[in-house]
C-alpha cells in the first residue's frame, strides 16, 4: 500500500516590486574615505636620479683632469734603438787643394797726373774809324691824301614775303627815313618799301604778322647796293627784322 505525500505550504505572498526597480536606485551618499598613497617612494626615486646624476659628472670631472694632467707633464720613456747592423759607412775624399798661383797679380797703374794749361786772353780788337754822320733830315712832308667825294645817301629796301592765306589780314609796321614807326593793314604779299633815312648809321627795321595767324611770313632788309642788313626765313605767321 503506498503512502501519499502531502506538501503543504503558506499562502501566496507577491514580491516587492520596489526592491527591483533599478531606476530610482541611489548610490550612498556617505564617501568612504580611501587612504592616500605614500609620497616616500617619490621623494626616494628623486633622490637617486639626483644622486646618479651628481656621481657621473663627479667622475667627468676627474678623468677630465687626468687626462689635462697627462698632456701637460707627459711622462717620460726611455726607447732603445735598434741593434745595428751592417752598418756600411762611406767615407768621401776631401777635394784636392786649388793650385798654387803661377803668375803674380799685375801692380796696380800710376796715379794719372792732369795738366791744365790757361790759354792767353785774347787781344784787344782793332780800333774802328770814325761812325760816318748821320744824313741830314728832310723837311719835305707827305703830300695829302686825295680828296674823296662825299657818297650819297643810302637807301634802305624792307621786304615782306611768302604766303598770304585767303581770308587773312597782314599788318606791317616799319620805320620811315625820319626814324618814326609806321604801320600798313591788309598789305598784298610780297610787299616791298624803299626809304633814304636821314642817319646813314640807322638800319631800321620791318615788323609783320598774320591776323589769324595761318599764313607764313618772312623779311628782309638790303641796302641800294645789294648787301643783306638783316634777313628771317622762319616761315612764321609773325616774322621781324
Amino acid at each position: 500500500m503506498r503512502s501519499s505525500e502531502h506538501f503543504t505550504s503558506g499562502p501566496y505572498v507577491p514580491a516587492d516590486s520596489s526592491l527591483y526597480d533599478y531606476d530610482s536606485y541611489e548610490p550612498a551618499t556617505e564617501l568612504v574615505d580611501q587612504e592616500k598613497p605614500p609620497r616616500w617612494p617619490w621623494i626616494v626615486g628623486v633622490a637617486a636620479i639626483v644622486a646618479a646624476i651628481a656621481l657621473v659628472t663627479s667622475v667627468s670631472v676627474l678623468v677630465t683632469r687626468t687626462d689635462t694632467n697627462n698632456l701637460a707633464t707627459p711622462s717620460t720613456s726611455t726607447t732603445s734603438a735598434p741593434p745595428v747592423q751592417d752598418e756600411i759607412t762611406t767615407t768621401t775624399p776631401p777635394p784636392p787643394p786649388p793650385p798654387p798661383p803661377t803668375e803674380e797679380p799685375p801692380p796696380p797703374p800710376p796715379p794719372e797726373t792732369v795738366t791744365v794749361t790757361q790759354e792767353p786772353p785774347p787781344p784787344p780788337p782793332p780800333a774802328t774809324a770814325e761812325a760816318p754822320p748821320p744824313p741830314p733830315a728832310t723837311t719835305s712832308a707827305a703830300p695829302p691824301p686825295p680828296p674823296t667825294t662825299p657818297a650819297g645817301p643810302r637807301q634802305v629796301t624792307y621786304s615782306v614775303t611768302g604766303t598770304k592765306a585767303p581770308g587773312d589780314i597782314i599788318t606791317v609796321t616799319y620805320v620811315d627815313a625820319s626814324g618814326r614807326s609806321r604801320t600798313q593793314r591788309n598789305v598784298y604779299i610780297p610787299w616791298s618799301l624803299t626809304v633814304t633815312p636821314i642817319s646813314n648809321s640807322e638800319v631800321g627795321s620791318v615788323q609783320a604778322s598774320s591776323l589769324f595767324l595761318v599764313s607764313r611770313l618772312n623779311c628782309s632788309i638790303t641796302t641800294s647796293d645789294g648787301t643783306v642788313l638783316s634777313s628771317n626765313t622762319n616761315n612764321a605767321a609773325q616774322t621781324s627784322c
